[in-house]
């Protein structure tokens, strides 16, 4: 299973540092986690007045550890949860998906609640690092 995490950073002297106590904990965890020579992978963002962004690289995250649970191709991944979460259209008889990035915060907020369902269905707790 991918080693994933969500912590938040703030600029501290010049420094990344994470942001509060539980930020921390996640950090020194997710640290210890590693085993030598794995490679990390990061998206750095400033926080935007919406925090959609933040919503966005979770989702993105959630969508990649379900793909890698199941076995399935990423991108079908992305595209059932899109199904089961209302963002597809018929147009001409051929099928279009909504964008994650074209979806309110609200409904944002809302497909990251199905994930949670659908990651427990396959077998992954995403609430417990909260």
């Amino acid at each position: 299973m991918k080693k994933t995490t969500l912590i938040k950073f703030k600029k501290i002297d010049g420094k990344l540092k994470p942001a509060d106590a539980l930020m921390t904990h996640r950090f020194n965890q997710f640290v210890a986690n590693l085993t030598e020579h794995d490679i990390i992978e990061g998206i750095f963002e400033a926080d935007e007045p919406d925090n959609t962004k933040a919503q966005l690289a979770k989702i993105h995250v959630m969508i990649k550890e379900i793909a890698d649970e199941t076995g399935e191709d990423v991108k079908k991944t992305k595209n059932d949860i899109k199904d089961q979460c209302g963002l597809t259209t018929y147009r001409d008889n051929k099928k279009y998906y909504k964008s994650f990035a074209d979806c309110s915060k609200k409904e944002l907020s809302d497909i990251i609640e199905k994930m949670y369902i659908i990651g427990e269905f396959v077998g992954i707790n995403f609430q417990k690092d909260l």
